[in-house]
This record gives structure tokens, sequence and C-alpha cells, in this order.
């Protein structure tokens, strides 16, 4: 490894670490900022020596592949690599050799982005791992402290979720697309709550405009996630934007779902996957696929899946309690299986010491933001189990949703009120 080629990458990480730096100086959370981000470009790194070592192939491996390439296609065609960022068109030499072109739009969008970092890291795996997690980290990192400014009293919880879970950390992490999901998520989540919480006031212009960015990123990167998202955050704006026309709890409540049901059916024509008549088949198709790519015992088994409504319908509350808690203990055949299990078992337990003071937040000023939260998790711990039903796919992509639960599970925790006490 030459020096000369490293000093760029470095250079752009020492960048980003520094712009954070910067950002989080004075905010509640500070004292966490430099083990939280050592925390998080450990777990990248960990991401990618599993898959370097143990798995020896993986996605992380063939989007590395193809920034590679994209990287030395810009290096010797700038102009057209330009025109690639935005057409999608590649020479055949090119296109060929990319591991995710041809009907993988989400995968190429991600490929994108993971060139245009590579045009300073030069192909360096492990500087480009840096890269991702400390730029998810920056996400996570902010939208933590805004849960602690709108929430007094969680800051123990927004710093466990967001920053040392160890499956949120992990998957979240390293040269993956769950990676910059995670950071175009949290970053979607931060600036609409900045919206929210100001009531009769708005943002800067900019503001809107570069969350318009973001969710455009989303889209590309896992509509599914923002056809979940949006609704919640929409509708919870709505109700805060009109809380002094509409002062009864039943008005609001009506607003609320009015536009929560808008959004939805807007996702359905933006995508047709995502088209209500069309889903069920979509889910199929999907859950067949990962199950003939998996290994009996290494799947949720659903009963007799078909593509209608009245099938998926029936097989809701397994895939819910599926999509939150499996693979649980008695699915556990491997050291992977069990450590996740064990994971899985742990927030079981709080939530059921929690239930009660999460239902009281009902009667909080913010319950409409809680009943969002609550609405995305439980939404997309369904899609995700009945559609994507491999245990190993489904752990990774639930850390879309994982931190959120977290949240909520430990906000105001009796385990915490335990511990004060104690001391």
């Amino acid at each position: 490894m030459s020096l000369l080629t490293v000093i760029p990458g470095l250079l752009l990480v020492l960048f980003l670490i520094w712009f954070l730096y910067r950002k989080a100086n004075g905010t509640r959370l500070y004292g966490y900022f430099w083990w939280g981000l050592g925390i998080k470009i450990l777990a990248g790194l960990f991401v990618g020596w599993l898959y370097f070592n143990y798995y020896q192939a993986g996605d992380t491996i063939n989007f590395w592949k193809d920034a590679v390439i994209l990287r030395q296609y810009a290096f010797s065609h700038p102009l057209d690599y330009l025109s690639f960022l935005w057409t999608s068109e590649l020479p055949h030499s090119v296109s060929d050799q990319l591991a995710y072109f041809t009907n993988t739009p989400r995968a190429l969008f991600f490929t994108k982005y993971l060139s245009l970092l590579n045009l300073l890291c030069l192909d360096h795996y492990w500087i480009l791992s840096i890269s991702c997690s400390v730029i998810v980290f920056g996400g996570m990192y902010f939208l933590a402290e805004e849960l602690t400014s709108l929430f007094p009293r969680t800051h123990p919880a927004a710093m466990i979720a967001m920053l040392i879970f160890p499956s949120v950390v992990l998957w979240s992490s390293g040269v993956t697309k769950e990676s910059l999901t995670m950071a175009v998520i949290c970053l979607v989540i931060f600036i609409s709550l900045r919206d929210i919480k100001r009531k009769d006031e708005f943002l800067p212009w900019w503001q809107y405009f570069v969350l318009l960015l973001l969710l455009i990123i989303s889209w590309n990167l896992k509509y599914y996630y923002s056809a979940l998202l949006v609704p919640g955050l929409a509708s919870a704006w709505v109700v805060s934007k009109s809380s002094r026309a509409v002062v009864k709890p039943v008005g609001q409540l009506v607003a609320y779902l009015s536009v929560w049901i808008i959004v939805i059916v807007l996702a359905g024509l933006l995508h047709v996957n995502l088209e209500i008549g069309y889903l069920p088949e979509v889910i199929q198709v999907n859950h067949d696929a990962f199950v003939a790519k998996s290994d009996p015992g290494d799947y949720i088994e659903f009963y007799q899946l078909e593509a209608n409504w009245y099938s998926v319908t029936k097989n809701v509350p397994l895939a819910l309690w599926s999509g939150l808690f499996r693979p649980f203990l008695g699915d556990a055949n491997t050291v992977f299986k069990v450590i996740v299990a064990m994971e899985n078992t742990f927030v079981l337990l709080l939530l059921v010491f929690q239930m009660k003071n999460i239902v009281r937040g009902f009667r909080s000023p913010n319950r409409f933001l809680i009943l969002s939260g609550i609405l995305y998790i439980i939404g997309l711990a369904i899609f995700l189990a009945v559609s994507t039903p491999n245990f190993g796919t489904l752990v990774r992509y639930k850390a879309g949703f994982w931190f959120l639960l977290i949240f909520l599970i430990l906000a105001d925790h009796p385990i915490f009120t335990f511990t004060k006490t104690k001391s």
C-alpha cells in the first residue's frame, strides 16, 4: 500500500471527523462523541473483516470492487463518468465487469455514491469503510441529540440506541448499503423533528431543500423505508403546524390519519411495487426468492403465503413477531443466531417492563410523534419479515427500525430509575 495513495483518503476521513466534531462541540451528548465514533469505525472494520475472512464473499466486497472499477473509469474518462452518475449509462466493456448494474437500480445507486468516495480513497477498502462509518455516525449522533432535546431525560436511551447497541451499530457501518440508508434516514428524521417542534414557525428554505434531497436519496436506496417513514413524519408535521386551529384530540387524530393515508396512496403512485393491488405479488416474489436461496431452518416459514391480501393478512401476526424478535432462542443453531437471539430476548424483556410507559406516552404533547414511530416500526417489521424471511438478511435490514424501537423501549425506562435510586 503506497503512502501517497493513502493520503487523500485519510485527509477525507480527517475532514469528516473535524466537521462532525465542530458541529457536536457543546451538544448534550458531546461526552459520548469520541468513543461513539470509535465504536462505529471499529464496527465497520469488523464487518469488512467478517466478509473477507469468514464469508469470503458478499455485498460489501462486490460494492467495493464495483467502486474500484468506476474509479478507474472516472480517471480515464472523467466526462463520461459524470454523465454516468446522471444517466446510469456505461459502455459494455465497463458495465459487464460490475456486479450490480443490470436490474439492480438501488444497488447501482449506492455504488455511484461509493465511487464518489473512492475518488479520494483510491481503492483502499479500509479507508472507504472508515469514511462510510463516519458519515453514518454523524447522522445517528445528531438524531440522538435532537431526540434528547425533544424528549427530556432520554439521553441515556438515545445514546444507547444510536451509538452503542450492538446490532444497530454493526449493521449500519462500513461499506454497506445500510450505512448510507441509515445516515439518510436519521438526517430526514433529524430535520423533520426540528421543524415539527417549532410548531407555528418554519425552517429556512434551504433546509427543506436538503430534506427533499435526502428523501430522494432514501427513495432510491430503499423506497419501502421511505414509504413507511414519510407518512408518519408528514402527519405529525401537519398536526404540529395546525395545532392552534385544530385543538381537540379527535380532530388532530382525524387530520393525522387523513394525511397518513394520503401519503401512503401517493407512495403507491410513485412506485409500482407499492400499489395496493400489486403489493402482495411483490411480497410473494421476494419471499420465494429468499426462501429458494436459504438453507432449511434459516428462514421464517409462513403459512401458505400467496399473492393476495387475505393470505398476507393471515401471516401478519407471525410476521410481526418474527420481524421484531426472531431469530429467537428456539431458532438458534449457529453462534451468530445465538448472539442475535440473546439480543432479541433481552429487548423483549425490556419491552415487557416498558409497556406502561409507552402507553403513557400517548398522553404527552408528542403523542403523534410516538404514534408515527410505532407505526413505522410495526409496518417495516411486518414487511421485512414477510418479504425477506432469511434470518441473516432480516437481521441486517431491521437496523432501519431497530434503533427507534430500542429508543422507545429505553426512553425513561424503569431500569434507569432503578439505577439512579441504587446510586
